[in-house]
């Protein structure tokens, strides 16, 4: 009996946008996750990071363009001086933690697009004053909005 073993592994990659904010993310197909790492305190992004935030639509991985469908896990995790977030049309889901503790957030629409936001996505986001929910959301993890206001 002949057995085959395949290894699948997830490689994280990197692009620099023009404003230098680098931008961290893993590829399924043409699809794109922005990501970080809750185990050893990683975001998903680095470099030049603006206060007035726009999530790409695409990324890049030498010529190859991905579509950003999903910001990961804790992608943003304690950037506390973000003011306003743009997510484009792309995005489909919002994973755990993924804006936990950016209490400088004061504002974010959620496009029309996402239909998942995970557990504790937006949590300790204590400045929130202003979040659109659109009605394609269909899945609001626990604690999603745990002390916004």
């Amino acid at each position: 009996m002949l057995a085959f073993f395949v290894s699948i592994t997830a490689s994280a990659y990197e692009w620099t946008d023009a404003n230098g904010t680098i931008w961290r993310f893993t590829t399924s197909g043409s699809n794109a996750t922005l990501c970080g790492e809750e185990e050893f305190y990683t975001r998903g992004i680095s470099g030049t990071i603006p206060a007035d935030l726009t999530v790409p639509s695409k990324v890049y991985i030498g010529k190859t363009s991905y579509d950003v469908t999903s910001i990961g896990d804790y992608a943003f995790d304690s950037i506390s001086f973000l003011t306003s977030i743009y997510i484009p049309n792309s995005v489909t889901s919002i994973g755990r933690g993924a804006f936990y503790e950016c209490s400088g957030l004061t504002t974010i629409t959620i496009p029309n697009s996402v239909t998942t936001i995970g557990d504790d996505a937006f949590e300790k986001c204590t400045s929130l004053t202003s979040i659109t929910i659109p009605n394609s959301v269909t899945s609001i993890g626990s604690f999603a909005f745990h002390e916004c206001i």
